[in-house]
Formats: structure tokens, sequence, C-alpha cells
């Protein structure tokens, strides 16, 4: 709907495609990981603050979305791990400000020492991130104009 009211107002055409581009691989460390399965439910919880992630009953691909907005670059889930998790991690340190949640209305805590947001995943959660360019999808724009009269 918002594609279709961006298309009338402004001229937007955009397409899809694949590139290379860097990223983060998320996969499982050599110990495992440090989180257990959720119990089945049908709701999923997620607290997101400047430095910290909560999931309850959440799944991994969408954990690596929400990485993404705090590492600034695309998080690919490779985990092979699927169902729901329970799972916390807490960081001092990442690229993006504030780990880039826009409008935070809540300081971000000061550091316990819990290191950047790459030791925290692996010493937290035992997972880690590795950094290659992998196949990202991106959106082109093609063309866009001024807005027409109302």
């Amino acid at each position: 709907m918002l594609q279709g009211l961006l298309g009338e107002r402004f001229g937007l055409r955009i397409h899809r495609q694949t590139e290379q581009r860097p990223a983060y691989i998320l996969a499982v460390g050599k110990g495992g990981p440090k989180f257990k399965a959720a119990e089945p439910d049908e709701s999923t919880n997620y607290r997101i603050t400047g430095n910290s992630i909560s999931l309850e009953r959440g799944d991994l691909a969408r954990m690596a979305q929400i990485l993404a907005t705090a590492l600034g670059r695309p998080v690919i889930d490779r985990t092979g791990l699927s169902g729901h998790y329970d799972l916390s991690l807490q960081w001092d340190d990442a690229p993006i400000g504030e780990g880039g949640v826009p409008g935070l209305d809540a300081p971000v805590a000061q550091g316990d020492d819990r290191g950047s947001i790459f030791s925290a995943i692996q010493d937290q959660l035992g997972l880690r991130l590795v950094s290659q360019r992998a196949p990202v999808e991106v959106i082109v724009v093609d063309r866009i104009e001024r807005p027409s009269q109302n």
C-alpha cells in the first residue's frame, strides 16, 4: 500500500536485485549454542534497547534482522537452528551507536564490561559473526520525481 502511494505521489519506480555486499554471517560457535529452545506458545516477545536484545520464543532469523541494525550491515542466519528460543544479549560497544535504535526514550546503560557486540554474541550465546561478502537483496530506485500537487 505504501509503495503504491509513493508511486502515485512521487512517481517512484524501484526494482530489487541481488548484489555481493559486505555482510555478517551468524553461525554456531565451537562450543555450540548457550541457550535453550523455548516452550511452545503462540506469542513472541522482543525487547530491544541501544545495547541489548531479549527474545522470548523468538527465532534466529528475526534475531539476525535485529542485529543488522546494530551492526550496520546485513546479517545472514546460517546457524541451521530452527524453532523458537529464549535468549538475552547485552553489549557495551557496537558499530552503530546506541544499537541503531531510533528514538530511544531511555539512555543506553553503561557497560559492566560486557565487551563489544562481537564478543558478547560469542560469550553469551555461543554464536559467532563472520564478516564476508555475501549475496544481499537491495532496492534500486529507478525513478523519483517531485511530488504532485494535492
